[in-house]
């Protein structure tokens, strides 16, 4: 048997030339101002900051991804020759001392442009289920009477004084409040929770999980209940060998999304699933080859005797 010779050999590569970014450095002091953060955090973060301002020097890609992850700026605007103008994309009635706002902040843009596609979403939906648009929407302008518009809202929500004298609890108020908005086909996501129950001091523990909260009452701690939202409702299917059970399903995949939900103990229930198709279904038996080919023959003798029948016919 014939040896082969093997020889190691080391191969080495160049250091590729990092690419480097020309940066306006008025869109730097722009992203540095928007961010809310001082020059001096700048400074310190990136030890080049003040050769990036002069044009002494050009960042690299990689640090316009830091600088655009530590201004929170998102990084399509960093290369841009001039700074962007940052504007409200809704009527914007913010003052400081009287005075309107100078800048929205990245965290307020973020937040309404979240909003505004939530909003989009639930047009859609609300569309594709056959709802009629609500009147009220955009009925009113900045030039009206704010005497009146106040008026015109409590007219739509019939939620006037005489219907608060009404409530005969402080808690009667809200729920009917927020009853009314939703007859009217508003949705008030940011209502404050309804108390349905409190608690003695010591006859409950607070655990959310089950729907027992803990909230400051006349500068107390109670244990409490809350309404719930009847829409909001949903059922979920756990595996019965779900690790951790189901407060941990729960805790992974309902409470990051909505914090405030909570399990009904007494709606629990445990059950199988049994695929009746899978375990009962009987397949009716195939008929044979030699079976099907003898009806196909018949058909064609029949087709044949009638083809027959009707050329005679016509002959004739």
């Amino acid at each position: 048997m014939d040896k082969k010779s093997l020889t190691e050999t080391e191969i080495l590569c160049p250091v590729p030339i990092p690419m480097r970014i020309a940066i306006n450095p008025s869109l730097l002091r722009w992203a540095c101002d928007r961010s809310g953060r001082s020059n001096a955090y700048f400074a310190h973060r990136f030890p080049q900051w003040t050769t990036w301002l002069s044009e002494a020097a050009k960042p690299t890609f990689k640090q316009v991804q830091d600088f655009a992850n530590a201004s929170h700026t998102p990084i399509g605007l960093v290369p841009l020759p001039t700074p962007p103008v940052d504007a409200v994309p809704i009527p914007d009635f913010r003052t400081v001392a009287n005075s309107p706002h100078a800048r929205p902040s990245s965290d307020l843009l973020e937040t309404i442009s979240i909003c505004q596609q939530r909003q989009e979403w639930y047009r859609d939906f609300a569309r594709s289920m056959g709802e009629t648009p609500r009147i009220f929407v955009g009925s009113l302008t900045i030039s009206d009477n704010e005497i009146a518009a106040a008026e015109r809202i409590r007219t739509t929500l019939g939620f006037d004084r005489e219907a608060r004298r009404e409530a005969s609890t402080w808690t009667e108020a809200p729920r009917s409040f927020i009853k009314q908005a939703d007859t009217a086909g508003w949705r008030v996501e940011d209502a404050a929770r309804v108390i349905k129950k409190v608690h003695k001091p010591g006859k409950a523990r607070a655990n959310p999980l089950r729907g027992l909260f803990a909230e400051a009452i006349d500068g107390k701690t109670c244990v409490v209940e809350y309404e719930t939202d009847s829409e909001l409702r949903d059922y979920e299917q756990i595996p019965l060998l779900e690790e951790g059970g189901i407060e941990a399903f729960v805790s992974r995949e309902v409470l990051p999304y909505t914090p405030d939900a909570w399990i009904v103990e007494a709606d629990t229930k445990i059950g199988y699933e049994v695929s009746f198709t899978r375990h009962f279904y009987q397949p009716p038996k195939l008929r044979t080859l030699a079976e099907i080919s003898a009806d196909i023959l018949t058909l064609e003798q029949e087709t044949e005797g009638r083809l027959s029948e009707i050329t005679k016919g016509t002959t004739a």
